[in-house]
């Protein structure tokens, strides 16, 4: 009996083997540019609206490719947790904002309504056409 179960168990391994590991691609060269970083990143707050403002950055060679478009991030921390050295801000993504035909030096903007009670740090990341991220713009702190 237990000869039995160890060739039935061989078998079922054997006959996932060849599926186990998925479809195999050549690897994929590292990308020559990272998209380049957003430097002028504000925010106009209205009622309780924050708009945050940017232009798309100015490429750093004539063979770099544009971003695709940019990721916003958003943190939000409790008022009664501001003094908090410790804690930690979690950002999570609230928005996408694509640039597809826009030059450098075009102005962008992502808006969302705000809670009161709450501090929001916002960053933005820039992304390619294949979605690798570039570096984060500076944080900015909107207190509502």
């Amino acid at each position: 009996m237990a000869h039995r179960c160890a060739a039935i168990l061989v078998s079922v391994l054997l006959a996932g083997v060849p599926f186990g590991c998925g479809r195999k691609l050549p690897p994929s060269p590292p990308a020559k540019f990272m998209p380049p970083a957003v430097t002028d990143l504000s925010f106009r707050l209205e009622e309780n609206r924050v708009t945050l403002n940017w232009t798309v950055p100015q490429l750093q060679d004539k063979d770099q490719p544009p971003p695709a478009g940019f990721r916003v991030f958003r943190a939000r921390q409790a008022t009664a947790d501001e003094g908090c050295s410790s804690c930690k801000l979690d950002f999570r993504q609230t928005g996408d904002v694509t640039s597809k035909g826009k030059k450098p030096g075009s102005p962008l903007n992502f808006s969302e309504t705000l809670q009161p009670g709450y501090k929001y740090v916002y960053k933005v990341v820039a992304y390619d056409a294949k979605g690798f991220d570039g570096k984060d713009s500076k944080s900015i702190e909107v207190a509502f």
